[in-house]
């Protein structure tokens, strides 16, 4: 691994982003660390009604958008379970996880600015991620393309559980689940499953998505507490066939992608601006680029200037 220190393009990249994180955390050094928004000293009825209406509303716009994205070609016919665990090399279901963990940490810390105790916060927040996506698993099994899947169901409630384990254990996210998409050749292979359109491919061509465990040392160790490791699983060689082929020639295709990198906890950086908390709290959902280090079946170890 340590030739790739030698490449101008990595270690140049390299340096450059210890520089950026250098110049904010200089300019941030003596602001204390403050709440994403401050929570209120007891029950804010307002506040909880607001962000009811907010998780409702954006509860419908999902499931509309992905009614046009998955189920375009409807729903019909009998419930039906489907063992897809094999598929996709679980990338699929970490996207389950991914989503499930985001919303029971957006609706915990939602939770704890409208005033509502810790024990409501815990319960209401950490099940709202597998809640929110378990229609999925409804309209799957009426849908002549897919079917419910217990691996889903599974890996939805991993993701609630790692948002409300890192809750109970330190009262903050420490341990990060994000993720990064690019669009990559293999789906003009089978444009029908990994998509046609820009948006279409970042959500369905599993070959491009990674998602990553991040987490900062510094939370534990109370200094660098915005330097972040991380750890990545991705995949290729993803084009379908479950069904069609045998599965001797899908994992001859198929190969999965291991990454190290590093990355930013946005919320240890201190800030007064409200602004920049909030963004700083939606910045934890995505892997920054940044130089990379992969290996892979099929090409063993290789070094990546920038990769998202």
């Amino acid at each position: 691994m340590f030739f790739l220190l030698h490449d101008k393009k990595f270690s140049t990249a390299l340096i450059r982003l210890f520089l950026v994180l250098k110049v904010i955390l200089t300019v941030n050094k003596n602001l204390p660390a403050q709440p994403v928004l401050e929570p209120a000293d007891s029950l804010h009825r307002g506040r909880i009604g607001l962000v009811v209406g907010v998780a409702g509303g954006l509860t419908v716009a999902t499931y509309a958008g992905l009614g046009i994205a998955w189920y375009g070609s409807g729903l019909g016919g009998a419930f039906r379970w489907f063992d897809d665990s094999r598929q996709w090399l679980q990338l699929d279901k970490l996207g389950h996880s991914y989503g499930a963990y985001h919303v029971s940490r957006s609706l915990m810390a939602s939770l704890r600015w409208a005033g509502a105790s810790e024990c409501s916060q815990l319960l209401y927040g950490g099940l709202s991620g597998f809640l929110f996506q378990l229609p999925i698993e409804f309209f799957d099994g009426f849908s002549p393309d897919y079917g419910a899947s217990w691996a889903d169901l599974a890996f939805n409630a991993a993701g609630s559980g790692l948002a409300a384990g890192n809750h109970l254990l330190w009262r903050e996210q420490r341990i990060l689940l994000r993720f990064s998409a690019w669009p990559t050749p293999w789906a003009a292979q089978a444009p029908d499953l990994l998509g046609r359109s820009l948006p279409e491919r970042l959500l369905k061509d599993y070959n491009g998505q990674t998602y990553w465990l991040t987490a900062s040392p510094g939370r534990w160790w109370g200094r660098c507490r915005w330097l972040s490791g991380a750890v990545g699983l991705g995949g290729a060689g993803m084009v379908g066939g479950y069904g069609s082929e045998s599965w001797a020639d899908i994992r001859a295709r198929e190969y999965r992608r291991y990454f190290l990198s590093v990355d930013i906890d946005w919320l240890a950086i201190p800030t007064r601006r409200r602004g920049l908390r909030l963004l700083f709290f939606a910045l934890q959902a995505v892997k920054l680029p940044a130089p990379a280090l992969e290996w892979n079946s099929r090409s063993g170890w290789r070094g990546h200037a920038i990769y998202f």
